[in-house]
């Protein structure tokens, strides 16, 4: 958590809380896919439901990352740094 401080440390508080808070939800959504996957085992027609949600979760974690970025950049615009 320092590190990302020290790399985003010029931007206000709640803006560094909405980037940090994206992040954690991105990671547990793919932790989450991959616990799935490992839980699915091998494709079949009774595990493709198990498939389709690792695949979804997967794809929107990246999207989860993108809307809290923009959040941020207008919480951060909105704070006048």
């Amino acid at each position: 958590m320092k590190l990302l401080y020290s790399v985003f440390g010029n931007i206000s508080d709640e803006a560094f809380c909405m980037l940090s808070g994206t992040l954690k939800l991105a990671c547990a959504m793919l932790l989450c896919s991959l616990a799935l996957l490992v839980e699915a085992g091998g494709l079949h027609p009774d595990t493709y439901r198990l498939y389709w949600l690792a695949s979804q979760l997967e794809s929107n974690a990246a999207g989860v990352i993108v809307v809290g970025n923009f959040a941020a950049l207008f919480l951060e615009r909105g704070h006048g740094r």
